[in-house]
């Protein structure tokens, strides 16, 4: 994975033992929550137009890495959308090639799509299954849904 530490401005929160981690939009028209029950250190990182900025193409908004006695337990990429669930997909997957996430970059790696309103989005397509399959080679899955949250 590339080194975060060198985008120090980019982190909301930076090793801050929270129990309730929130992504929000510009609008507060969607939102993630992360329900950190077990305490551990978690660092929010702001990806978009923070770690890269427009000219690098695609990329999703948030990072949030769990870390437990040094060791990165999860991390979750976050994409706070409309309505435009396959560029979602599109900007989750570049966004995992760019900052190089593999099987040791922590113990689970999920994604999380969340999608504004009560809106319904078709997980059937060919490239949203293609993802999930890759977070599931990393122990996590793909996840969306307009009420998205996780507890660790």
């Amino acid at each position: 994975m590339i080194d975060l530490s060198l985008h120090k401005t980019c982190f909301d929160i930076d090793s801050k033992k929270d129990s309730i981690v929130i992504c929000k939009d510009l609008h507060n028209t969607s939102k993630y929550i992360l329900n950190n029950n077990s305490s551990f250190e978690i660092s929010k990182i702001k990806i978009d137009n923070c770690v890269f900025k427009t000219e690098d193409g695609l990329k999703c908004d948030y990072l949030l890495k769990s870390i437990k006695q040094n060791k990165t337990e999860h991390l979750y990429l976050i994409e706070l959308k409309g309505k435009q669930i396959l560029k979602a997909v599109s900007q989750i997957n570049e966004t995992l090639k760019k900052l190089k996430i593999t099987n040791q970059s922590a113990n689970n790696v999920f994604g999380r799509i969340v999608p504004t309103g009560s809106y319904s989005p078709d997980t059937r397509s060919k490239e949203f299954k293609k993802l999930d399959e890759k977070f599931r080679n990393l122990n996590g899955n793909l996840k969306c849904q307009t009420k998205n949250e996780d507890t660790i």
